[in-house]
């Protein structure tokens, strides 16, 4: 998110469960682990996406596609730019531009799609929010599994 006054803003976020912070360069990391503590996440990674890497267009076509993981999604980005497209609780969607220093929790069941911002500069991410194994797997939407933001407790 930027300071430009466009976009979504902390309550139009928060009413849908995500938690978007800028955290500081200096000390990312213990905020990563306050965090990690704090909602007992057991896993971090590093993702990073560059010109170089094996089966890019796919990976990025992955992302691309509306899907929702049945734990949290949570981002910190080390260096670049993407942007996180997230279902509002109208259907619509909610345009999350993220940057070097911003921290993105997309709740567990809450459809999103993201797209590489800049497929020149590598993409680095880490922290993947995830409370036991294969809580991160994706769930892909498609056009019969698509249900609003209220019914998706319910699958």
């Amino acid at each position: 998110m930027h300071a430009r006054g466009e976009g979504p803003t902390l309550a139009d976020l928060a009413a849908v469960g995500v938690l978007y912070e800028r955290l500081p360069d200096d000390d990312f990391q213990g905020a990563l682990d306050r965090l990690k503590a704090a909602r007992g996440y057991v896993a971090q990674d590093v993702i990073e996406l560059r010109p170089d890497t094996p089966n890019l267009d796919g990976l990025l076509a992955k992302f691309k596609d509306e899907h929702l993981h049945r734990d949290d999604e949570v981002r910190f980005v080390l260096d670049g730019e993407g942007i996180f497209d997230i279902r509002g609780a109208d259907e619509r969607w909610i345009r999350v531009q993220v940057e070097r220093g911003d921290l993105i929790v997309v709740p567990a069941d809450l459809y999103h799609r993201f797209f590489d911002r800049a497929a020149a500069d590598p993409l680095r991410a880490s922290v993947q929010g995830r409370r036991g194994l294969g809580a991160g797997v994706p769930r892909l939407m498609t056009l019969d599994s698509h249900c609003s933001r209220e019914d998706q407790g319910r699958r």
